[in-house]
């Protein structure tokens, strides 16, 4: 009869919430975060971090974090496009795309 009474009774406050604070046992996927900090520092090891953290979040559904790495991925592409951007735009600007400059004019 005690063993049922213990059953019953409400567990400690304490006892509740580090049940709620450890969640369902999902770990998130170190490689999406590691894809969304990187994407903000050097964006094609962002991208490259971002796809490895995919591949591995289709093999393992029982890891979290597939919306960082593809946040990491939209970050890191965007990044490198803005980057090759600037280069294309400031070459022009700068005269190294001129044609004159690598083929003689007669």
């Amino acid at each position: 009869m005690d063993e049922s009474q213990n059953q019953k009774r409400p567990q400690p406050q304490s006892q509740q919430n580090m049940k709620t604070q450890q969640g369902s046992g999902q770990k998130t996927n170190v490689m999406a975060i590691l894809s969304l900090a990187f994407a903000f520092v050097f964006a094609p090891l962002g991208l490259v971090f971002g796809i490895i953290a995919l591949v591995q979040l289709e093999k393992n559904p029982n890891e979290k974090g597939k919306g960082l790495a593809i946040a990491g991925l939209i970050i890191s592409i965007l990044g490198c496009v803005l980057f090759m951007l600037i280069m294309v735009g400031s070459m022009a600007f700068f005269g190294v795309l001129r044609p004159d400059r690598f083929m003689p004019v007669s």
